[in-house]
This record gives structure tokens, sequence and C-alpha cells, in this order.
């Protein structure tokens, strides 16, 4: 098996130095071994990277100018200047640090998990919920690959030149997609203290020029910081055939009966869990599994498709009443909430035929079935988590890259790769209409579903209204959260989750990742919030940019602009002169009320607060 040409040289400062980086804090934990709570000081309510760094560099690091334009950051060295060392022997764990699981799912919107109020059965995830928390007002990027190197990375998705997608990466280092040798990931911080590191599913966030077994490997996953790859390198895959790569190899599938792509993702995970506590039952391990489900295509066996059989064919209107008293029920959106607007040429769901009807009633039963089937694959490794003794000492995060995806356009494609092109008629989809889902097809769902599976808000994946960027959040830890199924209402972002693993293993930002010096994270720890419910989330404003539509949250309000909601279309050419739209999210989250006219001020003030984010 080849190996990987980049190797890591970790130069930190040493675990105890903990104690000066970090102040003490209440909270306890128990050992496995007599369930006794001791202090774990420190832990809890810290950022790793100190305040004043952290605000310096997020004046500095960026100058976003409108749609296409670069953000401009600190001449960061690319990750092909630094010299590959022999790694050294990792340093003694602590068995108190905790396991690590990131379950990043794809293109779910904040309404299609049941514990949010979501149609969809997600077992599991609700299994996560009531071991911990909900965040009800946790935003991400747009679009995956923008979302993933933040979350990985602690930083803005345009400082690791990620402000779009990959696959549509440009000459500009906001939008070249190679992320600096700087901004090293939570995976080659953790490795440095100790942990194994594994990433199964989706890898998208590199060049499509270093998609190539001829290298350079830096931006694959085991040139950041994992000690382990298995997955994809691409939007999205085959879920009966996969292009799969083990580490830096291409592989076909395991020809194995009846398989599936969450299966297996699954099966790969706990078999490399269970072979490092074989190896070493006392080093922690970081997991990312971030499945292809439930992007596109959604694949699932037939008798899960079968499970919804006949459970959307209200439609989409009904849907979305359905799941907002749900939600309202659930606590996850205030009462009062109304549901956004929908799009001015989306249709009523009775205004459609019976053959549509029909149609688009089983593209959301596939979906749902592919969600479902990934929830209970995650729930095996929960399972095998449980059975090995491990699970209470793991940290579980459960979320999304980005809201419900309308790129199937008006009536859905049995063929994802239209995507691009001018869509499918209702009629090429319904020679699909009984094998969809099914090998052989390659669907998408039509974009009245996506705007459902985002209620009570507006838009969907690719816009930077709510329905783009608000997704779930659940977060568990059994032995260092002492909260079972409680919500949190504090604002958090994607940028967030790093830092707030470091917090909560106890583990600092590394001082250099192959001798390259490493700038601070840009995301705000969230960890004091796992204790309660009025400590700070993520404070200050928080800028959103893709492809010219821009927005910036600060104090519960947004500006956002209008300037392509039509995902789906990729013919029409837009100026870049959309006017600012202002909404008070902590009255209006559907955004139905535009209040810029009425405080012309500020819009003026957020659009001038941070200077170089817009101009």
């Amino acid at each position: 098996m080849r190996k990987s040409n980049i190797s890591y040289d970790y130069q930190i400062s040493p675990l105890n130095a903990l104690d000066t980086m970090m102040p003490p804090t209440s909270l306890t934990v128990g050992t496995r071994e007599s369930g006794a709570r001791t202090p774990l000081s420190p832990l809890i309510g810290s950022d790793p990277q100190g305040d004043t760094n952290l605000k310096t560099f997020r004046r500095s690091i960026v100058a976003l100018a409108l749609a296409g334009s670069a953000l401009a950051g600190p001449a960061l060295a690319d990750p092909q200047s630094a010299t590959p060392r022999a790694a050294p022997a990792a340093p003694a764990p602590s068995q108190q640090r905790p396991n690590v699981l990131v379950w990043l799912m794809d293109d779910v919107g904040f309404a299609q998990v049941s514990c949010f109020g979501g149609l969809v059965e997600t077992p599991n995830i609700d299994r996560v919920a009531a071991m911990g928390l909900r965040y009800s007002n946790y935003h991400t990027a747009p679009i995956c690959s923008a979302s993933r190197a933040a979350l990985l990375t602690g930083r803005m998705p345009h400082s690791v030149h990620i402000g779009g997608h990959a696959t549509a990466a440009r000459d500009f280092p906001g939008y070249d997609a190679h992320i600096p040798a700087g901004a090293g990931t939570i995976a080659a911080n953790l490795h440095a203290a100790g942990y194994t590191t594994y990433a199964v599913g989706k890898w998208d966030h590199l060049p499509n020029a270093d998609v190539s077994t001829a290298g350079p490997f830096n931006y694959w996953a085991t040139g950041q910081g994992f000690d382990r790859f298995y997955g994809f390198l691409s939007a999205d895959t085959d879920n009966w055939e996969p292009q799969l790569v083990r580490d830096l190899t291409p592989i076909g599938r395991p020809q194995t009966s009846g398989y599936h792509l969450s299966a297996d993702m699954a099966d790969q995970a706990i078999a490399m869990i269970q072979a490092r506590g074989a190896a070493d039952p006392q080093r922690p391990f970081f997991l990312y599994w971030a499945t292809g489900a439930a992007h596109a295509p959604h694949h699932a066996p037939a008798e899960w498709i079968a499970r919804y059989k006949g459970k959307f064919d209200q439609g989409w209107d009904k849907v979305r009443e359905t799941i907002l008293q749900r939600q309202i029920a659930r606590g996850v959106v205030p009462k009062g909430t109304r549901l956004a607007a929908l799009p001015e040429e989306m249709p009523r769901w009775d205004s459609l035929s019976r053959e549509e009807r029909q149609l688009y009633a089983r593209q959301m039963e596939a979906f749902a079935a592919s969600l479902s089937y990934a929830d209970a694959q995650f729930g095996r490794m929960l399972d095998a988590l449980a059975a090995a003794g491990e699970l209470d000492n793991t940290i579980v995060v459960v979320t999304s890259d980005n809201g419900a995806s309308a790129e199937g356009g008006p009536n859905g494609l049995y063929n994802e790769a239209a995507v691009t092109g001018a869509g499918l008629t209702v009629a090429d989809n319904l020679a699909f209409l009984d094998r969809w889902g099914a090998p052989g097809t390659y669907p998408h769902y039509a974009y009245g579903w996506a705007v459902a599976g985002n209620t009570p808000f507006r838009y969907y994946k690719q816009t930077t209204h709510e329905g783009g960027t608000h997704v779930p959040l659940v977060v568990a830890w059994p032995r260092g959260i002492a909260a079972r199924g409680e919500l949190r209402g504090q604002f958090a972002h994607v940028s967030d989750i790093a830092p707030t693993l470091l917090a909560a293993t106890g583990v600092p930002l590394a001082q250099t990742v192959n001798n390259v010096p490493q700038v601070p994270m840009e995301g705000q720890s969230l960890a004091a919030t796992f204790a309660s419910a009025r400590a700070p989330g993520h404070e200050g404003p928080q800028y959103v940019e893709l492809y010219g539509n821009k927005g910036l949250w600060q104090d519960g309000w947004q500006i956002v602009t209008s300037h392509r909601y039509r995902t789906w279309d990729w013919q029409t050419a837009k100026t870049f002169d959309e006017p600012w739209e202002l909404y008070d999210l902590r009255t209006d989250p559907g955004q139905n009320t535009n209040l810029a006219v009425k405080y012309p001020e500020r819009v003026a003030a957020m659009a001038a607060t941070r200077s170089g984010y817009f101009t």
C-alpha cells in the first residue's frame, strides 16, 4: 500500500502548559474505573487561542469583496513548501481525554431530522440529543466544501481559501481551494496530543487538479492530519457503485450482497476504532464521519423506501405546516413563528397534476429513506462504542454542512448530472418513477421539498438566507456534559466546532504543523454553553458569502442579499447591485418582514461593522 508523502512535525506547548493557557473551571468528569467525579482542569469555558489574538486575527484576515472577488488574508505558507519530516512518537495521551465522533450530514436541512420537528425518522440522532444538547441557532456556510473546510480548520472559509465549492476553485486567494499550511486542522491538533485520527466518507474540499493518484497529496485527508481515510473525493458518488479511495489508493467497493455506501462507511469506521482499541485501548480517537447522505443521489434499499410509502402524499405545503407545529412544540423555534413566504414561482401542491404529485411524493420517500438508513448505520456505531464501554467518554457531534438543496430544480432529476443543464421534464422523470432511488438512477428531489426541509426559514442551500445556513446541531458527552435533552439558543457558527473540541479535550492549538507557524482559529469555543443555557455563544458580527449572495449576523439581526436564489439555474447572469435586506431573526426567523427601509441606519452600521468584509 502506498504511503503518504506528507508527515507531521508537530511542535506544540507541553500539555501541562494548559494550566497557564486556560483558567480552571468547575467542570468534573468521572473515571471509567470508579465512576467517581473528580475535577478536570482546565477544560470547559475557555478559548485555547486567546481572545486578544483571535480578535486581532479576525480584523486582519479578511477583506471580502462582492461576488467573485477574493478574500485577502495574511501571507501563509503554501502546504507544498513545507519540508516533510518523520513524525515523532506520539505523546502519551491522558486517559481522561475524551474520544470525538463528528457526523457531518450532507444537505440536511433544519427541519429534516425528527428531534428538530422533521418527519424523517432519525432515532439515533434523537438518541444523541436525549444524551445532551440541541443547538437551535447554529449556522454554517451555504455550500459543502466551504463548511467542511471551516469545520475542520476552525477558520472562515475564505481565510482558508475555500470560499465556494472546491470544484469551482479559481485563482483568487479566497477561492483557490489551497488550504494554507498555517491553518492546520482539528485532526492535526488532536493527533499532536496523542489522538488516533480517522476520516471516513466525503472529502471534496480539495482542488480538482489534486484528485489524482500522481499527487500531490497535501490536501487529501492523510495530508491534513488524519492517520487513515476511507471514502470518496467528490461532491457525491453512487451509493451502489461508489468511487472509493483507501488512504491514497483507489479501490473497488466490497463485493458484498446488498451493498450500500452508508453501511460500508459504518463498517469501516467501526473496524478502525476496534483496531485501535486492540492496539492501544487507552489512546483516544477522533473520527470524522462524513456521509454522502443525504446529498443526491438519494439511494436507499427498497425496503427502507417502502417504509415511507404514502407519508408525503400530503405534499410540501401540509408538510411545512405540520413541521412548524412540531418545531414549536419542541422549542426549537419560538411560539408565533411564521413560515417563510414561498419562492414566487414555486407551485402550491394542490395546483399540481396527479402525475406530478405522484412523482414528487416518491422523490421525498427516497430522500427520507436515504437519511433514515444513514441514521441506522450511525446507530450501529453508537452501539459499538457502548459495547466497548467508550460511549460515555465520547464527544458526539451531529450537524449538516448546509441547508436542504434545491439543486434538483422544479421537477427533480432522475440523474443529478443534469443539474448543470436545462433540467428534466416531469415526463423524463416519470419514466423512472418505480425505480426512483434504486440502482440505475441518480436522483434528486424537486425544490419544493428543500423549502419544506428548511422550515420555517427562507430559501435553501447556496443562499445566505436562513434556509441555506441555519441547520441542526446536536452535541452529547455523557461523562462531560451533565445536561440531558436540553436546548441551547446561543448563536453558533461552523467555525466554532474546532475550537470547541480543543477546549473540551484540553488540547492547545499547535504552535507549528510541518514547521509552519499556525495562525489562530477564527471560531470561538462554545464549550461554556455545555453547562449553561445563559453562557455566551459566538459573540460579535459574523459574515457569510457565496457566489454573490452575502450576509452578516449581529445581535439577532441579519443583513442579507438575494443575488441568486434560483440555484438550479446556471444559465442566467446577474448584476451585483442587489440592495440589502434587514431582518430581526429573534421575532421573524422566517424572514418575512424586510426592515431595511424602516431602519436604514442599522443596515448601514451593520454593513460597515467590519471594514473590508463588503466593499
